[in-house]
């Protein structure tokens, strides 16, 4: 299986589902995947995202017209990147314990 075509799949799994911290705050329910961004904007993209739509996005075709979006990925290519960045502990608890001057 292609790099591309794991990423793919991997983010249709996830479109709908939620982490177990997540559905303590919403009480069981289903977080819905929602366009959001600049890149939302320009694309035009608003609500709800369906799997359909992620899929189009995927392929490098627009979401909801189809139309090819910049030029296509070569069969090896990266689709999309997931990146998180988290702050040390230690710059939370700072910001959590410490004086307003420490902030």
């Amino acid at each position: 299986m292609s790099l591309a075509k794991a990423a793919k799949d991997y983010y249709l799994r996830k479109l709908g589902e939620i982490s177990p911290g997540e559905d303590y705050y919403l009480r069981g329910g289903t977080a819905t995947g929602m366009w959001r961004g600049n890149g939302a904007t320009e694309l035009g993209m608003e609500g709800t995202v369906t799997t359909e739509g992620l899929v189009r996005l995927f392929d490098g075709v627009h979401p909801g017209t189809g139309e090819q979006l910049g030029r296509s990925l070569r069969k090896d290519g990266v689709a999309a990147w997931d990146v998180t960045f988290s702050a040390d502990k230690s710059v939370s608890l700072l910001w959590a314990l410490g004086d307003p001057e420490t902030r």
